[in-house]
C-alpha cells in the first residue's frame, strides 16, 4: 500500500461529509497542510522523486474544488460571507 498523506485522509473525510460546516473546515485543514509543505519544501518543488507528492497535492486540490462548488456552492457561498453584501 502507498503512502497516504495527511491532506488525502482529510480530503476523504470531506467527500463523505454532508454538513457544509464540517466540509468547509475538512477544506481548510487540508489546504492548511497542503500549502503549508510546499512552502516548507524547496525540494517539492524541484525534486522529480517528489512525483508521488506533488500528484497528489494535485489531485486533491481539483478534488476539493470540486467539493466547495459542487456541496458548498461555491463561489456564490462566498458573497454570503463578505460584509456589506
Amino acid at each position: 500500500m502507498s503512502q497516504r498523506y495527511p491532506w488525502e485522509v482529510i480530503y476523504e473525510l470531506a467527500v463523505l461529509e454532508n454538513d457544509p460546516a464540517k466540509i468547509d473546515a475538512y477544506f481548510e485543514a487540508a489546504e492548511t497542510l497542503i500549502f503549508a509543505r510546499v512552502r516548507g519544501h524547496k525540494e517539492l518543488r524541484t525534486n522529480t522523486e517528489a512525483d508521488r507528492e506533488k500528484q497528489s497535492i494535485d489531485s486533491t486540490l481539483a478534488g476539493l474544488l470540486k467539493i466547495r462548488t459542487e456541496k458548498l456552492g461555491w463561489p456564490g457561498s462566498l458573497a454570503s460571507r463578505t460584509p456589506g453584501t
